[in-house]
């Protein structure tokens, strides 16, 4: 039988991927307005480079970009929907600062091509994942399971200072669309991209935004 699905995955996810970031920098910023929107007092971007070995030299390429939060993180039903294209928990507010809850995987896609995320309330860690190739070559039409996990060890040891109690990480593997490779550059841009978009957040005058501990990490 034909797929006359309002949308085709395997076909649309393309199609998300071209759309709506001018930049890595940008795309970074979505996850930084959710972080925000999770009450998140200290936000960590860390870049994970590797080593490619050249014609005439060994350069350091960006692997994988991770985003950590220690804001409230997500419970099972939010975790559920966190990658689904066009849904949301903030659809029928405008309140806040990002986009209505809807833009972690559209961030995503356009940069890499596959995404984890970890979050966790009361030592209970839970893990999904959305991978732009699975999608295209099964033609998967529903988001993955969420599933009960050990805490990212890994990942965790990367973090910067006591991991919060709850929180969350996005995990961006698989990066074939940074406009950047390496983390040094990268973070010049985010830098300039949080200055213009978050100032009220990191000055110390709460009367436009609560400060937050924002770094980023090599």
């Amino acid at each position: 039988m034909d797929d006359r699905s309002i949308i085709p995955a395997s076909t649309a996810i393309e199609t998300f991927r071209d759309s709506g970031y001018k930049s890595t920098a940008s795309a970074l910023a979505e996850l930084i307005d959710n972080s925000i929107e999770a009450d998140a007092d200290n936000i960590q971007i860390i870049a994970f480079e590797k080593e490619i070995e050249g014609r005439h030299r060994i350069a350091t390429k960006i692997s994988e970009i991770m985003v950590y939060d220690d804001g409230g993180g997500m419970p099972e039903s939010v975790l559920e929907i966190c990658l689904q294209f066009g849904n949301g928990t903030r659809l029928a507010t405008r309140e806040g600062i990002g986009r209505f809850g809807i833009g972690l995987p559209n961030a995503t896609v356009s940069q890499c091509k596959r995404v984890e995320v970890y979050s966790w309330q009361n030592e209970r860690c839970f893990y999904t994942y959305l991978d732009v190739d699975e999608v295209k070559n099964e033609s998967q039409h529903d988001v993955n399971s969420v599933q009960p996990v050990a805490m990212p060890e890994r990942l965790l040891r990367s973090i910067k200072g006591t991991v919060g109690k709850s929180g969350t990480i996005i995990l961006w593997k698989s990066c074939d669309r940074l406009d950047v490779s390496r983390a040094k550059t990268l973070f010049k841009r985010v830098e300039k991209e949080l200055c213009r978009s978050y100032r009220h957040f990191l000055d110390s005058d709460d009367t436009y935004g609560r400060h937050r501990d924002i770094k980023l990490i090599n």
